[in-house]
């Protein structure tokens, strides 16, 4: 039932986006920023606050909260926030990882990554808190219960109901991917 869906990804992402959801699922979304946005600002201020259509906008990180802030009378429904894993210090980190946050709180949201943790299960409380604030709290108290107790299995419980975790065997019967293989190629550097 969403009419108003921002898809947030890093830019250079946007143009694959749009492609793939025309693609397979004949889905028409727009690519909006700052200069296409300024090129024809008063265009996209009444389709994006006016149209009772379904409107999908793809934006990059960087642009996100701007387009917010420049549309403010728009009400997003609904936020997917692609390569999410770069927003994953959002208290810790950059100014972009904490507008988004602050732009998308309370709206109903999904978070798509292949690699939720890099060095720290602080990660995963950062990536949990843009879900959700109040399903681990506070940093500290996410420290003291899960990581200094080590207790990964109450973790995996509270996490269970907004992680879903799909690996490649999952989905082996209905997409293709391609063998990969790797060699090893000796090569000598000439002068020039």
């Amino acid at each position: 039932g969403a009419k108003r869906i921002m898809i947030v990804l890093p830019a250079a992402l946007r143009k694959q986006w749009e492609v793939e959801l025309n693609e397979k699922f004949n889905l028409s979304p727009i690519i909006l920023d700052r200069f296409t946005v300024e090129h024809d600002y008063y265009l996209y201020k009444q389709k994006l606050e006016q149209s009772k259509d379904v409107q999908i906008v793809i934006t990059s990180y960087d642009y996100s909260s701007k387009l917010a802030r420049r549309f403010p009378r728009v009400k997003w429904d609904f936020y997917i926030i692609d390569e999410a894993h770069n927003l994953r210090n959002v208290f810790h980190g950059t100014k972009r990882a904490k507008n988004l946050y602050e732009i998308s709180k309370g709206i109903p949201k999904i978070l798509l990554t292949a690699t939720p943790i890099q060095n720290s299960l602080t990660d995963l409380h950062g990536l949990i808190s843009y879900i959700d604030p109040r399903i681990f709290g506070e940093e500290k108290v996410f420290e003291t219960r899960y990581i200094k107790n080590g207790n990964y299995d109450e973790l995996k419980e509270e996490i269970s109901p907004v992680i879903y975790r799909t690996l490649r065997r999952d989905v082996n019967k209905y997409m293709h991917f391609s063998k990969r293989e790797c060699r090893t190629i000796d090569f000598t550097l000439s002068a020039n």
